[in-house]
């Protein structure tokens, strides 16, 4: 019975500190990412988009190539680097039925964060108003570097303020 309660124990402390040594590892999702979507074969160009992944699970997602509509995404994690999300943005035409209307753009993806980077897959659909009767428009690899904050030039500076101290290098402007 004794070494029962010791393993259930131990298993909530793992639990309670896996988060925290992923993250002191650098391989939380939050914060804000740079992120280079490649389409398959005879899809689009390849792409740049921002997504800043939110502290519980939220994340918005802005590019140029889509419109300037945000997306909204939720994520979870599957592991201490292995991180599912689904994001939709509306948009207003489905090129898919070449029709102008409400439609949802959607991506799922499955990301795996690899120190300052990560590398994910995704596929992309084009839905109706609300977000159901999906058609499958593509799939495209991911790859990304989290933002980090810098310190600006000496000549962008006020003398009246002194010298920049050296940031801490926290991922996402955190």
């Amino acid at each position: 019975m004794r070494i029962v309660r010791i393993v259930l124990i131990a298993i909530a402390v793992l639990l309670v500190l896996s988060p925290r040594v992923s993250e002191a590892q650098g391989l939380s999702i939050e914060g804000t990412w740079r992120v280079l979507v490649t389409p398959d074969a005879g899809g689009p160009p390849p792409s740049w988009s921002y997504h800043p992944y939110l502290v519980g699970g939220g994340l918005l997602q802005s590019n140029l190539t889509e419109g300037a509509i945000p997306a909204h995404r939720s994520w979870t994690a599957q592991s201490r680097d292995r991180y599912l999300f689904t994001f939709e943005k509306f948009v207003g035409f489905n090129p898919i039925l070449g029709q102008t209307g409400v439609y949802v753009f959607k991506v799922r993806e499955v990301v795996e964060v690899r120190n300052d980077g990560y590398v994910g897959r995704a596929e992309a659909s084009f839905c109706d108003a609300a977000g159901g009767a999906c058609v499958t428009a593509g799939a495209a690899t991911t790859q990304a570097r989290k933002m980090m904050v810098e310190s600006p030039t000496a000549e962008a500076i006020d003398p009246r303020l002194g010298p920049p101290r050296e940031p801490a290098r926290r991922p996402g402007g955190r």
